[in-house]
């Protein structure tokens, strides 16, 4: 047989994949796939992670304010975010001659309830427990304590307003 140099249209066309080839297509858009959903279960892992962080700084926020009203209600601040126990007591100051171990608590609003009301019985017992390691620890055993909250409350437009619960739990 004789080529005219011409080739037919049926010798230029693809050959038919085989199964194995298609598979892999298939199996490339199941990666897509999964890729899709890892990428929107990152977005949604890190719009929380902005949330942790928008609550932690709202804490750190709070803080810094109490610290500045302890300091004008003439309480001698002695230690800050004082760790111990996978806990942490925010600040411990004198108020004159009593030892008081602060919780504080900020909220944006008080849809869920007031800030103090998160300050659990669990969470007091974690408080008190890093208390009287603190006191053993520091020679301060008969020293007069109590645990106090404050409790703030930021509003876009008013600003915020501050609860000292003194003697709390």
């Amino acid at each position: 047989m004789e080529s005219d140099g011409k080739e037919s249209k049926e010798s230029v066309r693809a050959a038919p994949k085989p199964p194995s080839v298609l598979a892999g297509i298939i199996l490339r858009q199941e990666e897509k796939d999964l890729i899709n959903q890892v990428a929107k279960f990152e977005e949604k892992d890190h719009s929380s992670k902005k949330r942790r962080q928008s609550a932690h700084t709202l804490g750190k926020s709070g803080e810094k304010i109490a610290l500045r009203y302890l300091e004008g209600q003439k309480y001698r601040v002695v230690a800050r975010n004082f760790r111990l126990f996978r806990g942490e007591i925010d600040i411990i100051a004198y108020d004159r001659k009593t030892l008081v171990f602060i919780e504080v608590k900020t909220r944006k609003s008080t849809d869920f309830g007031l800030p103090e009301e998160s300050v659990t019985p669990s969470k007091q017992k974690q408080i008190k427990k890093i208390a009287q390691w603190f006191l053993t620890k520091n020679d301060l055993d008969e020293v007069e304590c109590r645990f106090d909250i404050i409790s703030l409350i930021f509003d876009e437009d008013a600003g915020y307003s501050i609860r000292h619960i003194k003697d709390a739990f």
